[in-house]
């Protein structure tokens, strides 16, 4: 069945005002981090920045991985049906998701000018597109949530990161935990 232009609109609105908010959490986050980089990360501008992206990042991992599982829990004909189902908690996490890809975009541009930074950009790009693109029309959803389940494993790589920007030793038993969780998190949202 086809929606109406109001329903549509209503999409795009409810949309859009979960981007906003997906913005407003993340620059929220950032300015947090900022303030909160251990003394092990603060040898360097650098550095301290590099810590308080990634914080940011592995803080957007944790919040839509386990939010995905959870949108999958609810409304688990979202996997049978990838474009048309609908789902309200979909809807926002995939906007939010929206969010905090602005703010890591803008963040990086502004702070670290390196090639690698450009090539991560023009991934959020592509990402700010294709979820933007579901944000805006309502379909699409199970694919962007299916796409958000791999950020359970992003998580555990940016907390590795985080260790190894801290200096903390490859041979701990914490750092060795994660990374067996990393690898062992990897099949599981593949």
């Amino acid at each position: 069945m086809e929606m109406d232009v109001i329903e549509k609109d209503a999409y795009m609105i409810f949309g859009l005002l979960w981007i906003l908010f997906g913005v407003l959490i993340f620059c929220c986050f950032t300015l947090l981090f900022h303030h909160c980089v251990p003394a092990s990360a603060n040898h360097t501008t650098r550095q301290a920045w590099k810590w308080k992206n990634i914080a940011t990042s592995c803080t957007h991992a944790l919040i839509t991985g386990l939010g995905a599982f959870l949108v999958m829990y609810l409304k688990p004909e979202i996997a049978e049906d990838l474009i048309s189902t609908y789902s309200t908690p979909a809807h926002a996490l995939v906007a939010i998701s929206v969010g905090y890809f602005i703010v890591d975009s803008v963040d990086m541009y502004v702070n670290n000018k390196g090639r690698a930074s450009y090539e991560l950009l023009v991934h959020h790009v592509f990402v700010i597109l294709c979820f933007g693109l579901t944000v805006v029309v309502g379909y699409y959803l199970g694919y962007a949530i299916v796409a958000l389940i791999c950020e359970v494993n992003s998580f555990f790589l940016h907390i590795r990161q985080l260790m190894l920007i801290q200096g903390v030793p490859k041979e701990t038993s914490c750092y060795r935990l994660n990374s067996l969780i990393n690898i062992g998190s990897f099949p599981l949202v593949m």
